[in-house]
């Protein structure tokens, strides 16, 4: 039973599945009962909420996208290593790059950053809850409710921080491959890939973001979007 609502309507329940979107009249429910279909309903969801909750969701909501095919693992690992084995070529003496440092000369040096409580619950306030997890398997979801691990959250940060480094665990990302038009087929041109790198390298990433923003010297009042805070976006206009 996959994607499937139970209406009870008298003696008889309706099956109504999304995908197929069949239904199904199984009368004498009196008689046979619908425990069995709702434990098959409540093992599936289980299951979802474990692997995968933005599919939980998705099903949840009408919206699942049912199967994809998948590519020839061959051919996508051709397709991409032609690309990834390309070294990438910089102008470090670029004109452009001249310019930039003589505008920016006279910016104060930005002080230490120091990653607190605070920082570390108002980083995980902007996580998202249920976007695709890295390797891990770890959403935000559980970042927002784990309320006591957020101390041992800011120390850990902030010791790498200290010693500039992050374990590797902590930038080791998941590749998923995307259908672009189900028309093409599964050419290895016809997927995107999405990496998802683990929430605590988000929640890290997002504090020293969140902390270059609120740096008064380092503002760029010509550049509003660079603004987080609306009232000093109104300001600056």
């Amino acid at each position: 039973m996959f994607g499937v609502e139970i209406i009870k309507e008298g003696i008889g329940i309706l099956l109504f599945t999304k995908h197929a979107k069949n239904v199904v009249n199984i009368p004498f429910v009196k008689q046979y009962g619908c425990s069995y279909v709702e434990r098959k309903i409540q093992f599936h969801q289980n299951t979802l909420f474990k692997n995968s909750q933005s599919k939980l969701y998705e099903e949840l909501n009408g919206k699942s996208r049912g199967n994809v095919e998948a590519p020839k693992a061959k051919e996508a690992t051709k397709f991409w290593s032609d690309i990834w084995s390309k070294p990438g070529i910089h102008a470090e003496d670029a004109e452009w790059l001249g310019r930039v440092k003589g505008k920016l000369c006279n910016v104060e040096k930005q002080n230490d950053l120091l990653i607190d409580v605070g920082m570390v619950r108002s980083g995980i306030r902007r996580l998202s809850n249920w976007k695709a997890p890295g390797p891990d398997g770890v959403v935000g979801f559980w970042f927002k409710k784990l309320t006591s691990l957020h101390p041992v959250m800011a120390g850990k940060l902030q010791l790498c921080l200290q010693n500039g480094k992050v374990p590797l665990w902590m930038v080791k990302g998941r590749t998923v491959l995307i259908q672009k038009d189900p028309s093409k087929g599964t050419v290895a041109s016809n997927y995107r890939p999405i990496a998802c790198l683990p929430i605590m390298w988000k929640l890290l990433t997002g504090i020293f973001a969140e902390s270059i923003l609120m740096t008064k010297s380092y503002s760029q009042k010509s550049r509003k979007g660079a603004e987080s805070n609306p009232e000093a976006q109104r300001n600056n206009s």
